[in-house]
């Protein structure tokens, strides 16, 4: 049977240095030797610290500030078309100076990216169409990477160029909202453009545009009148 291992005695243990207090003590003496580029590097961390945080401070005010802006311009325009018996040209010149200069200043923040897309929409009420068009454009870059608000903002392309009888851009923007499953305001986007191939003596492609609407959306305020105009 082999012999067991013989264990350390506790004076034999105590004389072997302790391995924490040797690694501390190079480490102090790695921090002497170069002190002067350590200081500098902790130096340097602290400075990108607190650049970072001003930034993210600055950005969060920035935002803050945009959308305060927004809901006021918002709620100052709707209180001018009460005042003006929903006069929409009078209400958006009442507003058009704060609206021009919240884009111009916070066009870069989310808030100044959906002040084009309310603007946007109170010049294409006020019939102002091709500046509302102007605005949409640039919107649609804004929102390019964001599904609910692109299908929002070509919608409004839609009807923007519907308006202008520009049918073929108008029937280029509503395909691409009725191609997203999800798109917001969808089952509008069909009957306006079932309405566009009616007008422009495509029966075939408006009875389907109809149809496409009844099959997907038969509780859609637009149902009835698809269903008339099937049946018809």
């Amino acid at each position: 049977m082999a012999a067991a291992e013989k264990k350390p005695s506790r004076k034999e243990l105590l004389k072997e240095p302790d391995q924490f207090i040797t690694f501390s003590g190079k480490m102090i003496a790695f921090g002497q030797r170069h002190r002067r580029p350590l200081t500098y590097a902790v130096v340097a961390v602290a400075c990108l610290l607190v650049v970072f945080t001003a930034v993210r401070y600055w950005t969060a005010r920035a935002e803050n500030r945009a959308f305060a802006l927004l809901d006021q311009y918002t709620a100052q325009y709707q209180a001018q078309r009460a005042a003006t018996e929903n006069s929409s040209e009078e209400a958006r010149e009442a507003v058009r100076e704060g609206f021009e200069t919240l884009i111009a200043d916070y066009g870069n923040r989310v808030g100044g990216k959906l002040a084009r897309i309310r603007y946007g929409d109170i010049c294409y009420q006020a019939g102002r169409v091709d500046e509302a068009i102007a605005l949409y454009e640039r919107a649609l870059i804004d929102f390019d990477d964001v599904p609910f608000y692109r299908a929002l903002i070509l919608n409004s392309l839609g009807y923007a160029h519907a308006d202008q009888q520009d049918w073929e851009k108008a029937t280029g923007y509503l395909t691409r909202v009725v191609a997203i499953p999800e798109a917001p305001l969808r089952d509008k986007a069909l009957f306006v453009l079932a309405g566009i191939h009616d007008a422009q003596g495509r029966r075939d492609e408006a009875a389907a545009a109809y149809r496409k609407l009844l099959d997907e959306f038969g509780d859609s305020i637009y149902a009835a009148v698809a269903r008339e105009r099937v049946e018809g």
